[in-house]
């Protein structure tokens, strides 16, 4: 039920759809794959959003955003084909798996690097993952940046050393 359930925008006149689309679910709330949610109504939908940042479904489920003339829904789909890794995105770390195991026979009904369950790595796995690029929420990274001035404090210390070994020639 819009407005209770699931927020729905309603705009009178024109939408221009741009920037990061943030979904959430609240209260443990699990959607079944086929279920939809019209999301925003308007005379007019233009634009589609840059980014759509999904909360993660589980199950390999997740959000697919459809873009109509006068509304845009989301529609729960099943697992993403490409999606090897199970991360609930479709990118490099499935590429690899692919590039991994190409050109190799796989056990029947293995997934993994076979998305197109032909029990073999090749083009047709290929075709799954780049046809399937960057669907889905991109996974966080924990990644630890180095401050600016360790890499200052690097070159100080390397300009001594550097010095010295030039005396000794």
């Amino acid at each position: 039920m819009p407005g209770t359930l699931f927020d729905l925008i309603n705009i009178t006149g024109d939408a221009l759809l741009a920037g990061t689309l943030q979904l959430s679910l609240i209260n443990g709330f699990d959607p079944v794959v086929g279920q939809n949610f019209q999301i925003i109504n308007a005379d007019n939908i233009n634009g589609t959003f840059d980014i759509v940042l999904a909360a993660d479904l589980g199950s390999g489920k997740a959000f697919e955003v459809i873009y109509n003339p006068n509304n845009v829904t989301l529609l729960v789909t099943g697992p993403l084909k490409g999606d090897l890794n199970g991360d609930g995105f479709v990118g490099i770390d499935d590429l690899n798996i692919v590039l991994g195991n190409w050109n190799q026979s796989v056990p029947p009904g293995d997934p993994l690097a076979d998305p197109s369950g032909d029990d073999f790595v090749g083009i047709e796995d290929l075709n799954a993952v780049l046809g399937n690029w960057n669907a889905g929420t991109p996974p966080s990274y924990n990644v630890n940046i180095p401050e600016p001035t360790t890499g200052i404090l690097l070159i100080y210390a390397i300009i001594p050393l550097a010095a010295r070994t030039g005396r000794y020639k």
